[in-house]
């Protein structure tokens, strides 16, 4: 859905991450009152206080970071459950992306790709026409040399079941299992 309707003109694709961004994001859509899809999942209350929402949004961030990980929607709860179980907040930088097009990636995420070099993106979305694929462009026309990059991105049904959000996260590798994994092989080479 997002890869199909970002690509009209106009368009802006609403992922809130969080509880508190959807009144931010409707209010947003009427304010602008412009072409806007809202795509909602199952969320959480975010961990920090945003008075607005941007395109990318900084959930956590350390200068002595050695991870980033850029997460579209409310799969950054895994994420957040991750890097805090393993007591990780200093070592990972954790940025929501709520807005497609992302406008401005400029917000600190291009800056910690570039200082850490090991990039993590995490949506329930396809990996075409994703975030995965709008950040690798922008590293690119950016000559950012990257060290690890892993994109995790939903894969539909491949066991032909079907079930609730968290039981697809998990056929996916986007749960905070499978996240916490990826963390301890980055952090540890």
């Amino acid at each position: 859905d997002i890869a199909c309707i970002s690509s009209l003109p106009n368009m802006t694709c609403y992922v809130p991450s969080f509880i508190e961004d959807v009144e931010i994001s409707v209010n947003e859509m009427v304010k602008i009152g412009k072409p806007a899809y809202l795509r909602l999942g199952l969320g959480k209350n975010n961990p920090v206080y945003q008075e607005n929402l941007k395109s990318i949004n900084t959930i956590y961030y350390s200068d002595e970071a050695e991870i980033t990980i850029a997460a579209l929607g409310p799969v950054i709860n895994n994420a957040i459950k991750a890097i805090e179980t393993m007591g990780l907040k200093n070592k990972i930088n954790l940025f929501s992306i709520t807005k497609i097009p992302i406008n401005n990636f400029d917000d600190g995420l291009i800056q910690s790709i570039e200082k850490t070099g090991n990039l993590l993106i995490l949506e329930e979305h396809d990996e075409r026409g994703g975030i995965a694929e709008m950040i690798a462009i922008s590293i690119m026309k950016r000559n950012i040399h990257i060290k690890q990059f892993k994109s995790l991105s939903a894969l539909g049904y491949p066991n032909e079941l079907y079930g609730d959000q968290n039981y697809h996260q998990v056929q996916s590798g986007l749960d905070s299992e499978n996240i916490q994994r990826i963390i301890t092989g980055w952090i540890n080479n």
